[in-house]
């Protein structure tokens, strides 16, 4: 990722296990409205998705230039070396009902924190 995120792109990563602990590579970014997903692609995951800013996720995925994955659409690849390729998410858009779950978690979690 080159340069800096524009205000309009969302600033939170959510991230797999696998991604986050480092065990595997991102082969999945999908652009939703309130957050990005870094994923590694398999089918697999047993814990919890994983909050990071996504300036510091993005370094994990190397090649990839996050503005030109628009909003409602993924970019993935085969392996870690592979070419990224932009597509419509078969996810799309998220959700308001899914937004307002995520920010009642998120200040759950900071209120466990406080």
């Amino acid at each position: 990722m080159r340069g800096t995120m524009d205000s309009a792109f969302p600033s939170v990563a959510m991230l797999c296990e696998h991604v986050f602990t480092g065990e595997r590579p991102i082969l999945l970014v999908i652009h939703q409205r309130f957050w990005w997903q870094l994923l590694c692609g398999a089918d697999d995951h047993t814990g919890r998705p994983h909050r990071a800013h996504v300036h510091h996720a993005a370094q994990r995925a190397l090649g990839l230039e996050f503005e030109g994955i628009p909003l409602g659409f993924e970019a993935s690849r085969a392996s870690a070396t592979s070419a990224w390729v932009v597509t419509p998410s078969a996810e799309g858009d998220v959700s308001d009902s899914d937004a307002a779950a995520f920010v009642a978690a998120l200040q759950a979690r900071r209120g466990k924190h406080a």
